[in-house]
C-alpha cells in the first residue's frame, strides 16, 4: 500500500511539475471524495500534495488525527481498564463474600460436631 501511496504522490508532482513547464496551469488533480470510503477520503484528501507549503498543510493536518487518535485510543484503553476493574473488583467481592460465608459455616459445624462429642461423652459416664 505504501508503494501505490508514493507512486500516486509522485504522479501528481510529475504532473505538477509538466503543467509548469508547460505554461504556468497547475494541475488539479480530480476531486472526487466518497465520504462513505475511508480510503477514498485518506487518497482524495490526505494522500497527494503539489508544493511544500501544502506538505505542510497535510502534515500540520495528519497530526491533528494522529493526537486525536491517540486520545481517543488512550480513553477507550482507560475506560477498557475501569470496566475492567470493576468487573474484577465485583468478583473478588463475590468470592470474598463466599469465603466468608462458608468459614461461617465451618464454624457452626465445627460447634455441631463440639456438641456431639460433650453429649456422647456425657452418655459414655
Amino acid at each position: 500500500q505504501q508503494a501505490i501511496d508514493l507512486g500516486k504522490q509522485i504522479a501528481v508532482l510529475v504532473k505538477e511539475v509538466e503543467a509548469a513547464r508547460a505554461g504556468g496551469q497547475s494541475y488539479e488533480p480530480p476531486q472526487t471524495v466518497d465520504v462513505a470510503s475511508l480510503e477514498s477520503v485518506i487518497e482524495g484528501r490526505l494522500l497527494t500534495f503539489k508544493d511544500v507549503s501544502e506538505l505542510q498543510q497535510r502534515n500540520i493536518e495528519l497530526l491533528a488525527v494522529v493526537r486525536q487518535l491517540s486520545e481517543s485510543r488512550e480513553q477507550a484503553e482507560s475506560s477498557l481498564i475501569e470496566e475492567k476493574t470493576a468487573e474484577v473488583r465485583q468478583e473478588l467481592d463475590t468470592a470474598l463474600r463466599q469465603a466468608e460465608e462458608l468459614r461461617a459455616a465451618r464454624e457452626r459445624q465445627q460447634k455441631m460436631v463440639d456438641n456431639l462429642i460433650k453429649q456422647r461423652d456425657l452418655y459414655k459416664s
